[in-house]
């Protein structure tokens, strides 16, 4: 499946040490800073990846999640990410609990002394 695909390109980045924007700068033959479907068909064999027609414009299809018919480098980031297909629970995506507040509404010092260690049962070791 398409997911075996994606598996195949982020063991052929990391047993090859690319970075991601080494990646896409190869894919980019016309420096657009976008990857066409043609550039993406093209790239496909140097992964050593041998996929159908139609597989590798499913693959490109899936990879390009806003559809404008080319991939951008923030896309092919998030796609190779490992763990990209995570799904986190609403409790624990961003703004989820809220508006944080940064002021700080005491003016009270909390501590008034310096510390002495030697009284102090929790810094002792």
């Amino acid at each position: 499946g398409l997911d075996q695909v994606d598996e195949q390109v982020r063991d052929y980045l990391s047993m090859k040490a690319v970075r991601v924007i080494d990646l896409f700068r190869q894919w980019d033959d016309d420096n657009t800073g976008t990857v066409s479907k043609e550039e993406f068909r093209r790239a496909m064999p140097a992964l050593g990846l041998h996929v159908s027609k139609k597989q590798m414009s499913e693959l490109f299809d899936s990879w390009d999640p806003n559809k404008s018919g080319k991939i951008e480098l923030f896309e092919l980031q998030k796609m190779l990410r490992r763990g990209n297909e995570i799904e986190l629970d609403a409790i624990l995506r961003p703004g989820a609990a809220g508006e944080i507040d940064l002021k700080a509404d005491n003016s009270i010092a909390l501590r008034k002394d310096k510390v002495d260690k030697n009284e102090s049962n929790l810094l002792q070791g």
